[in-house]
């Protein structure tokens, strides 16, 4: 099973697919940081019913990232940038090339 940090990526991605039930439960997980516990008593049902809609939905995530694999693409991408704006900071370029590489940049990083 996939891990709280991860799931928080995996989220940023994929929550629309989820049942609203299984994002708001694993919202109060990963992003509220509350217990099984905290979230059963809060929901009024048990701490095993939080624990099986939390596994579903993180089963559920690391399915859709397996198949469509958009985070590990976007944290490559995230990279790259990283590299390219080293690489710029190194060179002179002409004032146009380089706000439109800072642009480009910039939308990577969003």
């Amino acid at each position: 099973m996939i891990k709280r940090e991860m799931a928080g990526y995996y989220m940023d991605f994929y929550a629309a697919l989820l049942t609203e039930k299984q994002r708001e439960v694993l919202a109060l997980y990963v992003q509220e940081d509350l217990t099984l516990s905290e979230i059963a008593e809060d929901a009024k049902v048990t701490r095993q019913g939080v624990h099986d809609v939390i596994r579903r939905a993180l089963e559920k995530l690391e399915s859709y990232e397996n198949h469509l694999g958009m985070v590990e693409k976007h944290y490559n991408l995230r990279k790259k940038a990283a590299v390219l704006e080293e690489e710029l900071s190194k060179e002179t370029l002409r004032p146009q090339s380089l706000k439109a590489l800072e642009a480009l940049l910039k939308e990577l990083e969003e």
